[in-house]
């Protein structure tokens, strides 16, 4: 079967994206040199099911790029859930904070 098709499929079958994710999604492929580096949407589904699995209510993520995957995992904690995120290049720090 077509790569291409699988993905497809898996994308068509998948929970969207919320608007802000697609924010950030659109000015990653705009603007950044490398957007490869975000996570999309199947991923963000992946670890969205884990958090809801494992009912997680602190995370720690190590590299945070442009944020979507950071807000992605924000939704799906509980209202006092936390999620402490790292980022060193100053660039990816402001790109993320501008849509936090």
């Amino acid at each position: 079967m077509n790569k291409e098709l699988i993905y497809d499929y898996c994308n068509n079958h998948s929970n969207k994206n919320s608007q802000i994710l697609n924010e950030i999604e659109k000015h990653t492929w705009s603007n950044e040199e490398v957007p490869q580096m975000i996570s999309g949407q199947l991923v963000g589904n992946f670890l969205q099911l884990i958090i809801h699995s494992i009912k997680a209510k602190k995370i720690l993520e190590i590299g945070t790029f442009t944020g979507f995957s950071a807000l992605n995992m924000a939704e799906k904690l509980p209202d006092k859930g936390e999620l402490h995120t790292c980022e060193i290049m100053k660039k990816h720090v402001e790109t993320a904070q501008s849509f936090f």
